[in-house]
């Protein structure tokens, strides 16, 4: 049975790392936001949102999303599996139209 997820509602923060490069807790750390091609720590409101734009973007460039929500920290797989599975959450975003 797969571990249950924090809820899409959460607050979360992204980060990119190199294939390969596992994240420390301080990679979170919205107190050091660095321009890319830093890990370039990364705040969302709603964790849903955070899963769709690292799972639109893990393509376009050599670094993998890894995202922590609460006190969990999801892998690019399980950012991937979340993704496949939340459904549609899109009438639930926390930018104003």
């Amino acid at each position: 049975m797969p571990e249950p997820g924090p809820s899409l509602y959460a607050s979360a923060v992204l980060v990119w790392l190199p294939r390969g490069e596992l994240p420390d807790v301080k990679d979170f750390d919205t107190s050091k936001v660095q321009p890319p091609p830093a890990p370039n720590p990364h705040p969302w409101w709603l964790l849903h949102e955070a899963i769709t734009y690292a799972v639109i973007l893990q393509d376009k460039h050599d670094k993998v999303p890894w995202i922590k929500a609460g006190e969990q920290i999801l892998t690019p797989k399980r950012i991937t599996e979340l993704y496949l599975t939340m459904g549609d959450v899109s009438t639930y975003g926390s930018k104003p139209e």
